[in-house]
């Protein structure tokens, strides 16, 4: 297993992520960001839903 877990790309996926980052006016390291920070947040997102507990006590203010 290799050391690194950097991913890999063919050429047509660099071409296609390029691509996208040109139409959103974005440099490809700005829409590598901008879509990791989207993923963390639904991931979060995700991990509140499933810890929510309907019966918990809740504080009524």
């Amino acid at each position: 297993m290799p050391d690194n877990d950097t991913p890999s790309f063919s050429e047509d996926e660099l071409e296609d992520i390029k691509r996208a980052a040109e139409i959103m006016g974005m440099t490809v390291e700005e829409l590598v960001s901008h879509s990791a920070n989207r993923y963390v947040k639904r991931v979060k997102e995700d991990a509140r839903k499933l810890i929510y507990n309907p019966k918990s006590i809740k504080i009524l203010k």
